[in-house]
C-alpha cells in the first residue's frame, strides 16, 4: 500500500506542467535578483557575498541615455584592480603606506570607488560620441599600442614580462588591460584630435585673434590691447609673463619665442590651448636661454569642456544610494554630506595627487 501511495506521489510531482516550474524557477530568481539588487543599491557593496554575487549577477550602476550602461560586474572589476594597484608591495617599500582598512581609509577607498564609477562613465559616453563620429578602434591598433607601450617604456623588456608586471599591479591579463585601458584611451586620443581639428569648435576664436592682430598692427599698443581682450591670468598687467624658459612654455610658443625677433609682435601662434599672440621685450642667455615676454591668448574651448557640454544632453541615473548624478558639474557626487566635506578636504590635501584628484 505504501509503494502504492510513494508511486502516486510521484506521479503527482511529475505531472506538474513544465510551464508551471518555469514560472516558479523565474519568480525564484526574480526574488534573488531583488533581494541582490535591494542589498547593492542599498550601499552594501562592501559585503563579500554580495559584491561576489554583484559580479556574476550584473546589476546596471549607470544608466546612460543613448549611450551602453555601466554594469556592476565591470565596475567592481575595475575597483579591485585600482584597489590592488594602490596595495601593491612595491609602492608600501616605496614608502607609501596606503591602508583601507581603517575609518578614514575607508573613507578614502570610498572617494577612490567613486572616481572609478566616474572615469568609466566618461569612457562609456566618449566611445559613443567617437562611434557617432564615424572613430572606430579595432583590437589590433590596441594590441600595436600595447607593443609601442613596451618598446618606449623598456627596450629590452619582453612581452611576458610587461604582462606579468600589469598581473602584479592589477591583476590583469593584457587582454583585459587592452580591453578595459588601452581601447577607451585610443578612443579619448582619436575623439580629442578630431575634436582639435574641427574648424566648427574653434573657428570663432580664430577669427577673434585675427581681429586682435590686426588691432595690434594698427595701434601698436600691444599692453592695452593685452588687457582689454586676452583671456590669460596676466591680462590685468599687459600679459606680461616675465622671464621664461623653453622648458617654461608650451611647445608651440616656444618655438616661436626663442627665435623671436625683440620688439616685434609675432603672427598667430595656435596651440592645443588656443591662439596666442606673443611680444618679446629682452633675451638673455646662450647656453640656456630665456625671454622676457608678453603675451595674448584667445582660449579654444577645452576638450574636457566640449565633452561635459556633449554630456548635458544625456540623462544618466545612478541607482546607488550613495551617489547621485550631478548635472551642474556633470560627475557623480556622494548623496551624504559628511563623504562630501571629506572628498573636499582630501582634494585639498597633499595626498589629493596620490589619489588622482
Amino acid at each position: 500500500i505504501m509503494t502504492n501511495n510513494s508511486d502516486q506521489e510521484y506521479k503527482k510531482i511529475t505531472s506538474i506542467p513544465k510551464k508551471t516550474v518555469v514560472m516558479v524557477s523565474v519568480s525564484i530568481i526574480g526574488v534573488c535578483v531583488v533581494i541582490l539588487s535591494s542589498l547593492f543599491y542599498g550601499g552594501i557593496d562592501q559585503n563579500t557575498p554580495v559584491q561576489f554575487l554583484a559580479q556574476k549577477i550584473p546589476l546596471p550602476v549607470a544608466i546612460i541615455g543613448g549611450a551602453p550602461w555601466v554594469w556592476s560586474s565591470e565596475l567592481i572589476a575595475s575597483q579591485e584592480a585600482v584597489r590592488r594597484s594602490y596595495e601593491r608591495p612595491g609602492l608600501l617599500q616605496s614608502g607609501v603606506r596606503i591602508d583601507f582598512s581603517t575609518p578614514d581609509g575607508q573613507k578614502r577607498w570610498n572617494v577612490v570607488k567613486k572616481a572609478t564609477l566616474d572615469k568609466l562613465i566618461e569612457d562609456k559616453v566618449i566611445i559613443k560620441m567617437a562611434n557617432d563620429a564615424g572613430i572606430t578602434v579595432s583590437q589590433e591598433a590596441a594590441d600595436q599600442e600595447i607593443s609601442r607601450r613596451i618598446k618606449e617604456s623598456d627596450s629590452e623588456k619582453t612581452v611576458g614580462e610587461y604582462e606579468k608586471e600589469i598581473f602584479d599591479r592589477y591583476g590583469w591579463s593584457l587582454e583585459t588591460m587592452r580591453d578595459r585601458v588601452v581601447i577607451p584611451e585610443l578612443y579619448t586620443k582619436r575623439l580629442y584630435e578630431q575634436f582639435a581639428q574641427d574648424k566648427n569648435e574653434h573657428g570663432e576664436k580664430e577669427k577673434e585673434a585675427q581681429k586682435i592682430r590686426a588691432l595690434i598692427k594698427t595701434s601698436e599698443d600691444f599692453e592695452t590691447i593685452a588687457k582689454e581682450y586676452s583671456e590669460g591670468s596676466t591680462a590685468e598687467e599687459g600679459g606680461r609673463l616675465g622671464w621664461l624658459r623653453q622648458q617654461d612654455m608650451i611647445k608651440e610658443v616656444a618655438e616661436v619665442a626663442m627665435n623671436q625677433e625683440v620688439g616685434v609682435v609675432s603672427d598667430i601662434i595656435e596651440s592645443p590651448l588656443g591662439y596666442h599672440i606673443i611680444f618679446v621685450h629682452a633675451q638673455r642667455g646662450d647656453e640656456e636661454k630665456s625671454v622676457e615676454m608678453s603675451q595674448i591668448i584667445i582660449r579654444k574651448k577645452l576638450f574636457g569642456q566640449w565633452i561635459e557640454q556633449k554630456m548635458q544632453g544625456m540623462r544618466i541615473f545612478l541607482p546607488q544610494r550613495q551617489y547621485y548624478w550631478d548635472e551642474g558639474e556633470q560627475k557623480v557626487t556622494f548623496s551624504g554630506q559628511e563623504m562630501q566635506s571629506f572628498e573636499m578636504r582630501l582634494r585639498k590635501s597633499e595626498d589629493a595627487t596620490l589619489f588622482g584628484l
